[in-house]
């Protein structure tokens, strides 16, 4: 999951990327590819120590040691790495009395121990545990102006942004002085907004075990692991000053999972046949705990904002925090058997075939709690008003008239956010599902001169289905103004990918150029998108999107002694497919608007056109070959993509370089080094995801990539 591969890793063997479906190699399956990393494992022949020092600007501290000790000559070792770190945030934050604070720091601490065994040459064992722990502040966002990030025609500050200011929520004064706040709504503004931090805990801790075992016609590796992982945070849910919508940090808002994994391999070679058989089983517990709710300026805010029609709600919340308790718990099990076989057909020609059949099983137990109900409220409002058919959330029921359809609209916006609907409270909501699905891969290489191979392959990929953690009140159905049934279905199919490809992979002028291009095209069945419905984030089914394109690579070593260059472009054109009737499941669950209605034949969220990577690295002896100076160049671009799920124009990236560059000295050994390193250099404002929230209605936000960083490395081996 995406926190464990934020933890620091220590030192590392090597990276490899693997493109396209995965799951007849090893472990768990994957539908578009992998990134392996795997760290450095005891030497048992050499002691040695490392130890580095870092500083940096947002006042970067990190201080990490690596231990290598044998134990055994040649038969038993030990490895134990630590690091702490810690860095300033990068967005200002100013709170309901006007002071600036940070968001987005960094506070970890992590461990890693690892223990290998070789008895003799044909067995060997290697043991690894690790602990993390984090205590930072993340992530605060930046409200901004789309017509200077991206052109797109929006008035800002928006109505709603000036209201928000004329509450306090850009912070104290008057409303020129608080809207001065945001600036020239620019992202190089760096300025976010909130009463409530956003703290969180992480701790993460594992324990793997690999053996390796000979027997002759075979080598049989089994891999046990078992990860343990929870996190509590706290958040300010309406990214202004106002204390609107809130998440306490008090451990009734966080996610936890426990799995428990046991895999099994053999392989061997027999004749032109290199061939893999394996088994592999996973169980994971899952639970969600969401305490989010309603501050003490939320009734106060929508009664200036929506008029006095919003008293009632006001009313009912009587000024208090009012809190959801919701608990989500998933078990999931998970059992596959694959084979990956390379088939010699010639000496220069390889038929790879590989297969994987899964058994996936999941059950959620969902427990909601309200604490307070705004329905009646509502349904008396909407009776006053003359519209007391439509005094209940469900979407469905909607007046002809515009203007009715207006005010219900108006109304619903604020007594049927999720945190004030109780149709779920009461006995746990369970859901079940069971999966069991082939996937695999089938191709052909040429190897047609010994510095020049191409190939061709198919691969099917598969992502399990599963369920959305959060309430979701598409299965309430209602007679008047009274729910009469709950059908609390919150799944997701799974997804399918058909990938096909064609490339080569070549070297030139005695191996000094490497070059690999491809082709590929990808058919995905029910790709599942993370969007946002109005409300909350949850995951939707679009039964159709496909990616075309093509991509290059380079490695360059030379023709200048100690000069590497590397690099790549990819060009690739993705699509949604169109609609067919897919949009319709998508609504706000407050109005019944929908969603995702510009997705049909549009490019994927997040999807650039162009990825282009370059770097260069040079080494070379100096002061009389006392020292080896270095230098390393890197860039990346990115064309403009869509950072939002629903594809609003106001949520485009335009293109962006980000440009990285180290210089240092070190000594022929390696015995100690120096570096002077930037990310970023040329300070490159730019949004990771942009996005909308309930409150305040007709603003946007950005959560942005790190600023430029800059700083030294110190680093002394023994």
């Amino acid at each position: 999951r995406n926190g464990v591969a934020l933890a620091d890793l220590g030192p590392v063997e090597q990276v490899e990327v693997l493109r396209g479906p995965q799951g007849t190699l090893f472990g768990r399956n994957t539908s578009a590819g992998l990134i392996s990393v795997r760290t450095r494992a005891p030497d048992l022949s050499a002691f040695s120590a490392t130890a580095e020092a870092q500083i940096g600007n947002y006042d970067l501290r990190r201080f990490s040691i690596d231990l290598n000790a044998p134990i055994v000559e040649d038969e038993l070792g030990l490895r134990l790495f630590a690091a702490r770190e810690t860095r300033g945030g990068f967005l200002d934050v100013v709170d309901e009395t006007g002071a600036v604070g940070d968001s987005n720091d960094r506070d970890l601490t992590s461990v890693r121990g690892q223990l290998a065994w070789a008895p003799s040459a044909t067995f060997d064992l290697r043991l690894i545990a690790d602990a993390s722990e984090r205590n930072e502040t993340c992530c605060a966002a930046q409200l901004y102006d789309p017509s200077v990030v991206n052109g797109s025609a929006y008035s800002f500050p928006s109505p709603a942004t000036a209201s928000v200011a004329r509450q306090g929520g850009l912070g104290p004064g008057t409303e020129a002085e608080a809207l001065a706040r945001l600036g020239s709504g620019d992202f190089s503004v760096r300025r976010g907004f909130a009463d409530r931090a956003y703290d969180q805990h992480i701790e993460d801790a594992g324990v793997s075990l690999e053996a390796n075992w000979n027997i002759g016609f075979g080598t049989l590796t089994s891999v046990s692991a078992w990860r343990d992982w929870t996190y509590d945070h706290g958040q300010d849910g309406d990214y202004v000053a106002l204390d609107l919508r809130i998440r306490p940090f008090d451990g009734e808002s966080g996610f936890g999972f426990e799995t428990l994994t046991q895999e099994l391999r053999l392989a061997g070679e027999h004749g032109r046949l290199d061939w893999l058989v394996g088994v592999y089983y996973a169980d994971e517990t899952l639970e969600r705990r969401d305490g989010q709710g309603e501050g003490a300026d939320f009734g106060p805010y929508v009664v200036a904002l929506a008029g006095a029609r919003m008293q009632r709600l006001s009313d009912a919340l009587g000024g208090v925090d009012q809190r959801i308790h919701d608990r989500f718990e998933q078990e999931s099990r998970s059992l596959a058997v694959f084979t990956h076989d390379i088939v010699a057909l010639t000496d220069r020609t390889d038929l790879t075939i590989g297969l994987r059949y899964t058994m996936d099983e999941k059950d959620l137990v969902a427990n909601f709690r309200t604490d307070v109900s705004t329905a009646a409220a509502l349904a008396e409002q909407a009776a006053a008003e003359g519209l007391a058919a439509y005094g209940s959330c469900d979407v469905t029921a909607v007046p002809t008239d515009p203007t009715e359809r207006a005010a219900v609209a108006s109304l619903r916006t604020f007594y049927c956010l999720g945190d004030f609907r109780t149709e779920l409270d009461g006995a746990p909501r369970r859901q079940s599902r069971e999966e069991n699905e082939w996937s695999g891969i089938v191709s052909l290489a040429h190897r047609f001169t010994a510095a020049h191979m191409g190939y061709v392959s198919y691969s099917r990929g598969y992502k399990a289905g599963g369920f959305n953690l959060d309430r979701d009140f598409g299965g309430v159905s209602y007679e008047g103004t009274t729910p009469v049934a709950v059908d609390y279905q919150s799944g997701f199919a799974p997804e399918f990918i058909d990938a096909y490809e064609i490339g080569a992979k070549t070297s030139w002028f005695d191996r000094a150029l490497l070059l690999n291009g491809a082709i590929f095209y990808n058919d995905i069945e029910n790709y599942q998108l993370n969007t946002y419905n109005g409300l909350n984030f949850q995951v939707a089914s679009v039964p159709e999107a496909d990616s075309l394109g093509a991509e290059l690579e380079y490695v360059l070593r030379g023709p200048i002694a100690g000069l590497t260059a590397q690099g790549g472009v990819v060009y690739a054109e993705t699509e949604y497919g169109e609609d067919t009737d897919w949009v319709q499941r998508s609504v706000n669950p407050i109005t019944g608007a929908l969603t995702n209605f510009r997705l049909p034949g549009a490019r994927l969220t997040n999807a650039p056109l162009w990825t282009v990577t370059n770097a260069v690295s040079y080494e070379r002896p100096a002061l009389g070959g006392a020292v080896l100076a270095r230098a390393h160049l890197d860039a990346r671009y990115v064309s403009s993509q869509n950072t939002g799920s629903n594809l609003a124009e106001t949520k485009v990236q335009p293109g962006y370089t980000l440009v990285n560059g180290r210089v240092g000295v070190a000594t022929p050994d390696e015995r100690w080094a120096v570096e002077v390193w930037g990310r970023n250099l040329f300070d490159e404002n730019y949004a990771q995801i942009m996005f909308d929230i309930p409150l305040p209605p007709g603003a946007v936000w950005a959560f942005l990539g790190a600023r430029r960083t800059y700083g030294m490395t110190l680093r002394a081996r023994y």
